[in-house]
């Protein structure tokens, strides 16, 4: 009888802190200190809210994910991501990452990435970026930041250094660089279209 009762215990434990034997089941909330020690199984997608006090980590993040340390998403994320050190998404995210530290995109990003150290968007990136420092492979927006970089750059970049392989748009600041230009460098407004 005993036995069985743990049993019981047991299983009710596992089902409050999200164990479960299918991978990939959608949870409601996350919260915890740091993965493991989190309510969901790192596999298993968020779709509400996600409170990580040093960080959090989940397969797909849907709503809104607040972490001191930072936000990882193993998957897509859509919704909003904010910590105090960083944003880390490997595939495709759509909305808002904020972080006193920086944001990473490894798919492409549409929406808003803020940071005070840096913002990487490895795909498309269709916004903006603001921090001391922008990359996006590809860029369709508004990078603005100490140094904003880009291999095809659709849009507008302003910050003291700005570069870009490709352009079509204009940049603003004391050193701007497109490398496939007839005017590869020019000092405070550099354009090509």
């Amino acid at each position: 009888m005993k036995s069985r009762k743990s049993l019981v215990v047991a299983a009710a434990i596992a089902v409050l802190c999200g164990i479960s034997a299918e991978s990939n089941a959608a949870v409601p909330v996350n919260l915890g200190l740091f993965e493991p020690v989190q309510i969901a199984a790192v596999d298993d997608d968020v779709r509400g809210f996600e409170l990580g006090i040093f960080w959090d980590r989940s397969a797909e993040m849907y709503g809104l994910a607040i972490a001191g340390g930072g936000n990882i998403a193993n998957a897509e994320m859509r919704g909003a991501m904010v910590s105090v050190g960083f944003n880390w998404c490997d595939a495709d995210c759509t909305g808002v990452t904020a972080a006193l530290g920086f944001n990473r995109t490894g798919g492409s990003f549409s929406g808003v990435q803020w940071a005070y150290g840096a913002n990487i968007c490895h795909g498309d990136m269709r916004g903006l970026q603001d921090a001391c420092s922008n990359y996006a492979n590809r860029m369709h927006g508004l990078q603005v930041g100490l140094v904003n970089m880009g291999h095809d750059v659709r849009g507008l970049q302003v910050g003291v250094i700005n570069t870009a392989e490709e352009m079509s748009g204009v940049q603003i600041g004391i050193l701007n660089f497109i490398r496939n230009s007839k005017l590869p460098f020019f000092p405070i407004v550099n354009a090509k279209f």
